[in-house]
């Protein structure tokens, strides 16, 4: 059976986390929903609501992060920070108040922004459908085992498998490979 502070105390840090991140953070400079700091949001909010709850029931902070964890949240906050790079150097070569101005012409943000391409908000981006796939398929892991662990009073964090953290960096590395052909050529038909 789940113990019940742990769980609710896990959820709310969690939620509190999501909601706060997401007013501020979820959308890029352009006005439109940022896929990369979207699932940075998802997994740092699903982490800390983790750690928070297995802490609750250990009485005291974990000692251990397992390494592919680790990992994982890393190729999450490169995946973000690489995305941030990217984009400035496309306003370079196109002000950002030009970036904002076509983007709100386009229409207003939406949870489609997460699944369209970058150059043509009209046309969907399988990279963008692989990052988002992977990174709902691999947080749903992680919360199933976290629960496992609360229920057993086993707590630790879980570890994420090489195998799904490989398939995390494969994704991201398509997703970012992508932003940033989609970036030179919105840079070249700006010319």
């Amino acid at each position: 059976m789940l113990p019940l502070g742990p769980v609710l105390m896990a959820i709310v840090a969690a939620g509190v986390f999501f909601v706060i991140a997401g007013a501020i953070f979820a959308k890029g400079v352009d006005g439109s929903y940022s896929l990369s700091n979207v699932q940075l949001i998802l997994w740092t909010g699903t982490v800390l609501g983790s750690y928070i709850g297995l802490a609750m029931i250990k009485g005291n902070f974990l000692s251990d992060i397992p390494a592919n964890l680790l990992a994982l949240m890393g190729v999450s906050s490169g995946s973000f920070v690489t995305a941030v790079a990217i984009r400035d150097s496309q306003q370079k070569r196109t002000p950002l108040k030009e970036v904002r101005n076509v983007r709100q012409k386009l229409a207003p943000a939406s949870l489609k922004d997460l699944l369209t391409s970058e150059e043509d908000p009209n046309n969907y981006s399988l990279a963008k459908l692989q990052m988002l796939s992977w990174t709902i398929v691999s947080l749903a892991i992680f919360v199933y085992v976290v629960f496992q662990n609360m229920s057993s009073r086993t707590p630790t964090l879980p570890d994420v498998g090489p195998t799904l953290l490989t398939l995390m960096g494969i994704s991201h590395g398509a997703y970012l490979v992508n932003k940033n052909s989609d970036n030179a050529s919105n840079a070249k038909s700006n010319m």
